[in-house]
């Protein structure tokens, strides 16, 4: 097999296929961490897809290929005397699919004007009200949107993880915040200022079509919340939080207190407790100081309300 030299980030590489070496299959050596691939999974494999692959997202702020093999390889070579040689460039992956799913040239015009920030557990972004000084592209953290009943309660309407972005009412000409904007998971976000953002939603075609796209899933998931509330039980509601939690930011363990999802439900503690005792008992979930891990996860998902089920499609589609 024909090794292919250590990478870097943003260096290109040459790959020489060679179908009877390993079955077929490429092997890219990433600082020090090997990485295979066969070569009929690479083939017509978007750069979001790959960025994706488990064994590219395995280590060191996760590199990833950005490009696919092109060149219309469709089979693998017959001998060692018919190598074909395809250059690709490796790039560290986006973190939030919004971002993701612009074009690459359009993202790197973005982020001339963005700033990596790292977003902390009860930290309030703003309050309902505050004029939007910045948006936010969370990447592993978590933010909760709420609607306040008076100045001590309120309950939890949305929430955006690196799916999305926060601040998107700006792109509908309102620029004051109409949540208390709450973190949920502590982590990373890239965090651009109000103007710039704007201007770019104004020139860019791609930008205007994802931030739509996001507005509007973020108006369903407020409405789906809205009959959440009303009509479903604690224990059910609180199996659909912690699973939106986990979508949001790619595990089963994450820190969230008994008093901080009363006030994301919109109950008392007392409630919460009983429904997390509720859902331990059973072998869901266990929690201890508001470290909460899922063991079942197909479990929770059965026990959550069929709101869950209808946020979990639009966020795997996202």
């Amino acid at each position: 097999m024909h090794l292919i030299s250590r990478l870097r980030p943003c260096q290109s590489l040459a790959i020489q296929r060679h179908g009877l070496c390993h079955g077929g299959c490429v092997t890219v050596l990433a600082r020090a961490h090997t990485h295979v691939f066969t070569l009929r999974s690479l083939i017509g494999m978007n750069r979001h897809h790959l960025y994706e692959h488990p064994l590219v997202a395995e280590r060191n702020q996760r590199l990833a290929i950005a490009y696919s093999v092109d060149n219309g390889y469709s089979g693998m070579e017959s001998s060692p005397e018919h190598l074909t040689t395809t250059a690709i460039t490796i790039r560290p992956p986006i973190r939030n699919r919004l971002l993701a799913a612009l074009p690459h040239a359009v993202y790197r015009r973005l982020m001339t004007q963005m700033e990596l920030v790292t977003l902390s557990f009860g930290d309030i972004l703003s309050e309902p009200g505050d004029p939007i000084e910045h948006v936010y592209f969370p990447e592993n953290s978590l933010v909760s949107l709420l609607t306040l009943a008076d100045a001590q309660h309120g309950i939890e309407v949305g929430m955006v993880g690196h799916e999305s972005m926060v601040g998107a009412t700006l792109a509908l000409g309102v620029g004051a915040s109409p949540f208390r904007v709450l973190v949920q998971g502590s982590g990373r976000a890239m965090r651009m200022k109000a103007a710039p953002f704007l201007r770019k939603f104004q020139q860019s075609l791609s930008v205007r079509q994802q931030v739509q796209l996001c507005s509007h899933a973020l108006m369903v998931q407020i409405a789906q919340s809205v009959a959440c509330n009303r009509f479903h039980v604690i224990e059910e509601r609180l199996a659909r939080c912690l699973l939106m939690t986990r979508d949001r930011v790619d595990s089963n363990d994450f820190h969230l207190t008994h008093e901080f999802l009363g006030n994301m439900l919109g109950v008392r503690r007392v409630g919460i407790t009983k429904a997390a005792h509720a859902l331990r008992q059973r072998k869901l979930i266990n929690y201890s100081r508001g470290n909460i891990h899922i063991l079942d996860g197909d479990g929770l998902e059965a026990t959550a309300c069929s709101c869950y089920a209808l946020d979990g499609h639009r966020h795997n589609k996202g």
